[in-house]
């Protein structure tokens, strides 16, 4: 239940996140993005996969400038990291779920990179329901 409930406040506050990223970003920041997409992309399993998602999302919330919406958004993290499940590697549907999940975080970072408030939306919303 804690689980469904993280997840309820993350993605409440993905946008005030990730809209925030999107106004406050630097060409440093978006290099880091994009480092941590390959990472997601190169990922060699699925832990590996889950981890770079996760420092992907703590960078782009250390991006926003609403520090009590950061705090809690990347508090979140954590238990959703506790609670996230998992694929067996020779499942097709792993590699399905990474590779529209990748594409979803491309486009997120994307928006971000671009300053595109309404496609950091549009983007937040594709994540937000394809989870």
């Amino acid at each position: 239940m804690e689980a469904c409930s993280s997840i309820e406040l993350r993605d409440h506050l993905e946008v005030l996140v990730d809209v925030g990223a999107a106004r406050h970003r630097t060409a440093q920041d978006v290099a880091d993005l994009r480092d941590l997409l390959q990472r997601m992309r190169t990922a060699p399993d699925w832990d590996g996969f889950m981890r770079a998602n996760w420092a992907l999302h703590e960078r782009i919330a250390a991006l926003s400038p609403n520090a009590m919406a950061r705090a809690v958004y990347t508090s979140t993290l954590g238990h959703l990291n506790a609670a996230s499940s998992r694929f067996a590697e020779d499942d097709p549907a792993s590699v399905r779920y990474r590779t529209e999940r990748y594409q979803v975080h491309v486009d997120l970072v994307e928006a971000i990179a671009d300053g595109d408030e309404p496609a950091v939306r549009a983007a937040v919303a594709r994540h937000n329901t394809t989870t």
